[in-house]
Parts: structure tokens; sequence; C-alpha cells
């Protein structure tokens, strides 16, 4: 989740730079509108991680069971929350 947060802010990053120097816009109002988009951006990646969700594909997977290696989504069949598996050494 962290990785997909940054690549997003690092992308929006790299839009404003192309917007600023391919244009002749002020940069204020551009760096403007690329915080509030990256703001937008790492509050919806962050809002998957409250609660019990898919990470994959958002769907709700609070009433499924664990596994022995984490919840798997009944929607798209990914692993979610996974645990280590536990040795018997």
């Amino acid at each position: 989740m962290r990785v997909r947060a940054f690549l997003w802010t690092l992308a929006i990053a790299g839009a404003t730079f192309a917007a600023i120097a391919l244009t002749s816009l002020s940069w204020v109002p551009v760096v403007g509108a690329a915080i509030a988009a990256a703001v937008v951006s790492v509050n919806k990646v962050a809002a998957r991680i409250d609660r019990p969700v898919c990470w994959h594909c958002g769907h709700d997977i609070s009433r499924t069971h664990a596994g022995a290696y984490g919840k798997i989504c009944p929607e798209c069949g990914s692993l979610n929350q996974h645990k280590p598996p536990q040795g018997t050494a």
C-alpha cells in the first residue's frame, strides 16, 4: 500500500513538473492542484487500511475466516492479511 501511494505521489509530481516546464502556466495554481490531487490519492489508498477489505478489489472480507496464510477474498481470490507460515521446528 505504501508503494502504491508513493508511486501516485511521484506520478503527480512528474505531471506537475511537466505542466510547468512545457506550458506557460503559472506555478502557483498548478502546484496547488497537484497537492490536492496527492492528498486525495493518498487518502483513497490509505482508506483501505482502516477496515478489513481486499487489498486487490476492495471487497469486504470482515466476515471471512482466516486460513493458515491469511484471508482469501471471495470475489477475486487474492490472499489478504498475510500471516507467516508457522513451522513445527
